[in-house]
């Protein structure tokens, strides 16, 4: 059997906060020498990771393609934040060019067209659903510069964000594709 410690750590495990809690317990347990409390933790944290690692490669999503899923699941937690590949590798402990090459290989875009498109979707909700101005709407989509975000959100749309909300003020469906993810993991 393969001992892959990223397939645990990544997703292999059931439950991955529940594991990461057993190991903080288990690490300060055994720091403070408490022996008794740490034997009682460790048999836990074994079972997760042997759970993890018995489970035939077919019932498990390989780890780039579940460290992938968490990133696009932080990516889209923290659209208001600046977020590059660097920063995400460090979160995730990898390098950021591992991560490029994760867009790269398993997505049909890469990292910045794929940030880029998650926030012009995000402004374009805002737009028709709120009353923010387009400078707070570029500040909540993660733009520093509210000229950038005009400049490109009229690049993807072929007109200004005003112009924007002004033509589709009315339309209820004018957002359908809003929810949708943009790019589908392939596994």
């Amino acid at each position: 059997m393969r001992r892959d410690p990223d397939l645990v750590w990544h997703c292999g495990s059931e439950n991955l906060s529940t594991l990461n809690l057993l190991m903080r317990v288990l690490w300060i347990a055994a720091g403070e020498g408490r022996k008794e409390t740490a034997e009682l933790i460790l048999p836990p944290v074994w079972s997760e990771c042997f759970s993890a690692l018995e489970k035939g490669p077919d019932s498990r999503r390989s780890a780039p393609i579940c460290l992938l899923e968490e990133i696009l699941e932080y990516i889209e937690r923290h659209l208001d934040e600046p977020v590059n590949c660097d920063l995400l590798g460090r979160k995730f402990r990898v390098s950021g060019n591992y991560i490029s090459q994760l867009f790269a290989r398993h997505m049909s875009s890469g990292f910045s067209e794929y940030l880029t498109e998650q926030r012009m979707k995000l402004a374009r909700h805002f737009l028709l659903h709120s009353q923010l101005n387009v400078g707070e709407i570029s500040e909540h989509c993660g733009f520093t510069q509210c000229n950038y975000f005009i400049r490109i959100f009229s690049r993807r749309f072929g007109t200004t964000p005003l112009r924007y909300r002004m033509n589709h003020s009315g339309e209820k469906g004018a957002e359908e594709d809003c929810t949708a993810p943009n790019c589908a993991v392939l596994g």
